[in-house]
């Protein structure tokens, strides 16, 4: 079958975007809406975005022109289905009004009609029977700003055809997205499995009080080089619906966390503060904190903090402590490198030769003896594996070690430090420090006390992270996985989750992730860098023993990777083959 007529029903924000998108690559489109107020409605939206897919996209202003103009409008269904060959339907998300549309619809449209459905919350299997032909029925899902984040999620029912997903899957490239298959369904589809989980983490955070939402956005800006952070996600949003969410979400389980959240969000509602639309939600517009050039500027207190740590001892020479060793013996401080594997030793020094000889890195020493490691250190940085028997066992044995002076800190990503503080035997010199990866390009550094930790202890830190070149966050009260885990996992998870549950393959989550966040990693291109040993070790700590069968399977599916010495870019294979360069950063891997 070759789809050339398309019906868009529903003129709203992402339909129009639809209707245009399709004219645009050469497809006869009718947009149908319940009024002629909503079409007028459509038709303006549709004229607002003629100047942006100008500035956008290479097409010529004549060719957008005529396209817009060629749209037809029509609040007839009979008129708008009569002899379309595809319905792309993008009406309210509420059950009973789609069931309601398609009864009609079906009666419309002739046999040969597609329907497909841009929900973007409920599963098409809900109101699949109402179509009355659900062989022909798929759902189709797009992101906002559809010409620029062109992503088109094609999803089958169980009753879909495979005909008729091929052909959505072909129709998807034609009106150039780049198209996501998903085998069978899955609530929020790709991106919205992943992007809720995010939002929700991050409200989390804020809630909790961890943070305020500038913090929380900045340590995921230089963290992660993402060019929006969650709250700069939400604002589009809108902050009604994010208030209606949470008062959902608060009925349902009543944390004290949603309650200050929900708090929050309604006296912004009450100021009329709605969101970017209105000028102004957690951000002001149309010129956001979060765009300005010296938005992750470091703060002005902190240029002044003062430390006296010249001798530095990382504890660990997997792939994040060689990285520390190298960004900090590079701004110059004398740095020792401990590993009990000579082994990891050896390939710690070489992987570090090669990043560089900048500062003192040729002068790293190398030891398989913890003694001789911290016995001149006034900073040892602890960065072994993330298993907490294994962190508190070797505080217990290097608490032994320490001269009084030296600065302990744990590079825990997932534990609190107070976990592990009682073992060091000097919990006032104790703190935890985060760091991303790699460090020399994500240079957030999250500094995470304990409470006998002294104010003097964490300017010190912060005047270290500052001048290895990260940009210090101070957390204001303990929270496990700091703030940039804490957003990370989720991602991960929901994306393990989509790969486990064969929903959909690797390369289209991160596609789907990469494109709509407008990053050039993904959820399996950063379990890559961050090291498969460690996300087995997370995974094994958080769902090694739950009931759930999907998370049973994210846990075999890492571990597998392990046990095949496929443990990420380190060793040229993990979940992608690096042996001929970075697959995710080829020219073509976004087309």
């Amino acid at each position: 079958m070759s789809i050339k007529k398309v019906t868009i029903a529903g003129g709203g924000v992402l339909g129009s975007q639809i209707a245009l998108q399709t004219a645009v690559h050469g497809f006869e489109v009718t947009v149908y809406d319940i009024s002629q107020d909503a079409l007028d409605g459509a038709k303006e939206k549709i004229n607002n975005f003629v100047p942006r897919y100008i500035a956008d996209l290479d097409f010529s202003e004549e060719h957008i022109k005529q396209t817009a103009d060629s749209i037809k409008y029509t609040d007839d269904i009979n008129e708008a289905l009569g002899d379309a060959d595809l319905l792309i339907e993008a009406i309210v998300e509420q059950i009973d009004i789609k069931k309601d549309f398609y009864g009609d619809a079906s009666k419309a449209a002739p046999e040969k009609t597609i329907f497909a459905s841009n929900t973007s919350t409920l599963l098409p299997s809900e109101f699949m029977d109402a179509t009355d032909r659900p062989e022909k029925f798929i759902a189709l899902h797009f992101a906002n700003e559809i010409w620029l984040k062109n992503t088109a999620e094609v999803m089958k029912t169980s009753k879909t055809s495979d005909e008729v997903f091929q052909i959505l899957l072909q129709f998807a490239k034609d009106i150039g997205m780049v198209a996501l298959p998903l085998e069978k369904e899955q609530p929020g589809y790709i991106l919205n499995t992943m992007l809720t989980r995010f939002i929700t983490a991050a409200m989390y955070l804020f809630g909790n009080k961890i943070a305020d939402h500038e913090t929380i956005d900045k340590v995921w800006l230089a963290g992660s080089s993402h060019p929006v952070g969650p709250f700069g996600v939400m604002d589009p949003i809108g902050m009604e619906t994010i208030a209606n969410i949470t008062r959902i979400q608060l009925s349902q389980d009543d944390a004290e966390w949603r309650s200050h959240l929900l708090e929050f969000l309604e006296g912004r509602i009450e100021e009329g503060k709605l969101g970017k639309f209105s000028g102004e939600g957690f951000y002001k517009y149309p010129n956001p904190a979060f765009l300005e050039d010296d938005f992750l500027n470091l703060p002005e207190e902190y240029k002044d903090y003062t430390h006296s740590i010249k001798q530095v001892a990382i504890v660990g020479a997997g792939v994040f402590g060689r990285q520390l060793a190298f960004q900090t013996a590079k701004q110059g401080f004398s740095v020792t490198l401990y590993d009990h594997s000579e082994d990891a030793l050896s390939k710690a020094k070489e992987a570090i030769a090669e990043l560089g000889n900048e500062g003192k890195v040729s002068e790293i020493t190398y030891v398989t003896d913890l003694k001789e490691a911290v016995k001149d250190a006034d900073l040892v940085i602890e960065a072994i594996p993330e298993v907490k028997e294994e962190k508190l066992d070797f505080f217990k044995t290097l608490s032994g070690e320490l001269a009084y002076k030296t600065i302990l800190v744990s590079a825990t990503s997932t534990l609190l430090p107070s976990e592990l503080a009682p073992a060091t035997g000097h919990a006032e010199k104790f703190a935890a420090m985060n760091f991303s990866t790699p460090i020399w390009d994500n240079y957030s550094a999250e500094i995470m006390p304990v409470s006998e930790t002294s104010e003097d202890l964490v300017k010190e830190l912060v005047a270290f992270a500052r001048d290895i070149d990260c940009l210090p966050f101070v957390l204001k009260k303990e929270q496990a996985g700091y703030i940039l885990t804490t957003l990370n996992i989720p991602v991960l998870y929901a994306a393990l989750l989509l790969v486990a549950d064969d929903i959909s393959p690797i390369e289209a989550v991160d596609k789907t992730w990469m494109i709509t966040r407008m990053t050039d990693i993904g959820p399996f291109g950063t379990m890559d860098r961050i090291g498969l040993r460690t996300v087995a070790n997370i995974a094994e700590r958080l769902y090694g023993n739950s009931d759930n069968p999907v998370e049973q399977k994210i846990v075999k599916l890492v571990k597998d990777k392990v046990e095949k010495g496929e443990t990420g870019v380190e060793v040229g294979k993990g979940f992608y083959d690096y042996s001929d360069g970075v697959p995710y950063l080829a020219d073509d891997f976004l087309k």
